[in-house]
């Protein structure tokens, strides 16, 4: 395979410039940071990354929803610490 017909792999912050999206689950995040998707969303319920619940997810539990800006951040400077109560 010649260098002109390899396939583009992006990673990190590059992958989340070209997604040109905006919200994320937390099992995208997952692939994009190399982490569990249950480390993704204890991060979220930790309030470590800043998230919120979609409107929709598995009965009575609502899906967690990553801001771009977010995922960013935490590919930049990583985790926030966890707030005081």
């Amino acid at each position: 395979m010649s260098a002109s017909t390899q396939p583009v792999v992006l990673t990190g912050a590059a992958l989340v410039s070209a997604a040109a999206r905006e919200w994320f689950s937390p099992d995208e995040v997952a692939r994009l940071v190399g982490r569990a998707a249950y480390s993704v969303r204890e991060w979220c319920r930790l309030g470590r990354i800043q998230a919120r619940k979609r409107d929709c997810g598995r009965g009575r539990y609502l899906a967690w929803a990553i801001h771009v800006d977010q995922v960013r951040f935490y590919l930049d400077h990583g985790l926030r610490p966890i707030p005081k109560s």
